[in-house]
């Protein structure tokens, strides 16, 4: 019936219509389509592996960082600044190990501040961490660079001078002696 206005006859044939599906451009553009997603996700997964590295590189650096930092602490008195009682010892090891190796003298001294619970008594601890500070600055002061001052127990400190003879480190004790008399330590005024 849609045909009947146009003078044409149902069932007679008015033209054609050809429809043609060119399958081999689809079968290229679906493989090109492929290597294209192929290609995209090894790109994907090589730029994703090299984020994760880079960031677990930087972690890692990070993690490094606070171990080294742990280690100092673990080594360094929080209260003094000076070398906690372990790594002192560790150092003396390694000072007469190199001592005995190269026939070179070392001298060690045990310093204390006598009568010290008195001033933790008069002046309560935080009286006594401030004498603490200041005797260990005074020691470290007087001694040379490449010395080694550590607090090895409440009030008492080892200094560690290698290459220093027997009466060259009398005259550094004394220096520190002296200087520690001269220069109290100034608690609650």
């Amino acid at each position: 019936t849609c045909h009947s206005g146009h003078e044409r006859h149902v069932g007679s044939v008015v033209g054609a219509a050809t429809v043609a599906v060119p399958l081999a451009t689809i079968e290229d553009q679906l493989r090109d389509t492929a290597t294209t997603l192929w290609v995209l996700g090894l790109l994907t997964a090589g730029l994703s592996s090299s984020a994760l590295l880079f960031v677990a590189g930087r972690l890692n650096g990070h993690v490094s960082e606070v171990h080294r930092h742990l280690a100092d602490a673990a080594l360094t008195d929080d209260l003094t600044g000076l070398v906690r009682r372990r790594g002192a010892f560790a150092r003396l090891d390694e000072e007469i190990d190199r001592a005995r190796r190269t026939g070179t003298p070392l001298s060690v001294a045990m310093l204390d501040l006598d009568d010290f619970k008195l001033v933790n008594d008069r002046y309560d601890h935080s009286g006594g961490d401030v004498a603490l500070r200041h005797f260990g600055r005074l020691i470290s002061d007087e001694s040379r660079s490449y010395d080694t001052v550590g607090r090895v127990g409440g009030e008492e400190f080892l200094l560690i001078a290698p290459g220093l003879d027997a009466s060259r480190a009398a005259a550094l004790a004394e220096r520190i002696r002296i200087r520690v008399a001269a220069e109290p330590a100034v608690i609650s005024g």
